[in-house]
């Protein structure tokens, strides 16, 4: 494993663009002490909790995120003269599409999106050829970075730690996306950090439950018998029913000796209440993330439209904005490296509202602002004859009747 590790430095060591003279830890007084103030001696701390947290709803939830903003269709677009997207041959295009090696631009959004939500951050490193472009784009693993504050830069760069040693990586050379945090003006807040006390009471709940289950001493029923059994009887009972009626054989009708009535011993309060504290947990965790409970395969009243509202909301309210603040951070610190008048954008997420359109078409056509082929033209459909008359509003005649008619 060492050897491995070794190779993994060495080969990042020698992708990391180092200014020569540039040193490790700014040194002197800061005009004002952000290291000193906020404690700056590592990674924010709890962070390798927070990604052992990537399990249970959280990892249901935090996943059903990523995918989603990774699978949106991202482009390049060229904003001077009008805007144009621009093909897939594009330089930016293609390093977007295959970033790295081993990954495919949507696995390496996948991997950034989770790591974001789990600890607030997600750091990517920029590659450059021998032009000093970006020719490559790796993901770092937020549990070993450090950020290198500075008076004037604020952020001077980077130290990330592999295999033990500190690597320096200049703050232009790395893409830094992080949710808002009040408390802090250089690493993220993560949705997690928000629903801690939540998801320590549903871990704690959870362990109680397995604790409970391999040591439950509560059968889940008793068999009344009329008068004193032979302990040989109720030997052959007892073997009857964990033979005969539990695992592979559960629900096999059971026969009794003559008197003997079989009474099932129903959930304990606390045990009911286990159930609907886990439930009210887990309904307030995917609340925190802006994940219906819908999109992730919960069924508990939901019919096909409020699935389908649901679905809106979530993209809407969830996922676009977060789709965007990508759009701007990798606009910013990749696309503009490339040239200034170009932007990265993504395909909308939020799934078109045809109750709406249609209301939109109505609006349009009644009201003579488009015309029946403009509409068909729109959704992609061939033009129909007599499809080009506006009509106005009241009695629908064409337009061109009511100029003649004056």
């Amino acid at each position: 494993m060492n050897a491995i590790m070794q190779t993994i430095y060495e080969r990042l060591a020698g992708l990391f663009r180092r200014k020569k003279g540039t040193a490790l830890f700014p040194g002197g007084s800061f005009g004002y002490d952000y290291a000193g103030f906020y404690g700056l001696t590592g990674a924010p701390a709890g962070t390798d909790e927070m990604v052992h947290e990537f399990q249970g709803w959280v990892y249901k939830t935090v996943n059903r995120r990523a995918q989603d903003i990774a699978a949106a269709r991202r482009y390049v677009q060229k904003v001077s003269g009008g805007e144009e997207e621009l093909p897939g041959s594009h330089p930016l295009a293609r390093l977007l599409a295959r970033p790295n090696g081993f990954q495919t631009g949507r696995h390496l959004l996948w991997i950034s999106q989770i790591y974001a939500d789990l600890t607030g951050n997600a750091y990517l490193l920029k590659v450059r050829n021998g032009l000093g472009q970006p020719s490559e784009l790796f993901y770092l693993d937020p549990r070993f970075m450090r950020i290198v504050p500075d008076e004037e830069r604020i952020v001077k760069g980077y130290e990330y730690t592999i295999a033990s040693k500190k690597v320096f990586i200049d703050a232009e050379d790395v893409i830094h996306f992080k949710y808002p945090n009040p408390r802090h003006p250089f690493y993220g807040a993560s949705p997690l950090q928000a629903a801690a006390y939540e998801i320590d009471i549903d871990n704690a709940s959870k362990r109680h439950q397995k604790a409970f289950l391999g040591n439950n001493p509560t059968p889940r029923l008793a068999v009344e018998a009329e008068g004193h059994l032979l302990p040989g009887t109720v030997e052959d009972l007892r073997r009857q029913i964990r033979e005969q009626h539990t695992g592979a054989n559960f629900g096999n009708p059971m026969i009794l000796h003559q008197g003997a009535k079989v009474k099932p011993l129903t959930l304990s309060p606390q045990e009911i209440n286990y159930l609907e504290t886990r439930k009210n947990v887990r309904d307030e965790i995917i609340t925190v993330f802006g994940v219906p409970a819908s999109i992730l395969g919960i069924s508990e009243d939901v019919n096909r439209a409020n699935a389908e509202a649901n679905h809106y909301t979530y993209a809407l309210y969830t996922l676009e904005p977060l789709a965007t603040l990508w759009d701007e951070l990798l606009t910013n610190a990749l696309a503009h490296e490339f040239s200034s008048d170009l932007r990265i954008q993504h395909a909308s997420l939020v799934p078109a509202n045809r109750e709406e359109d249609r209301e939109d078409t109505e609006m349009l056509l009644r009201n003579g602002v488009t015309t029946i082929n403009e509409e068909r033209a729109y959704r992609g459909w061939p033009a129909v004859p007599g499809g080009d008359v506006h009509f106005v509003p009241g009695d629908r005649i064409p337009l061109t009747a009511t100029e003649s008619s004056s």
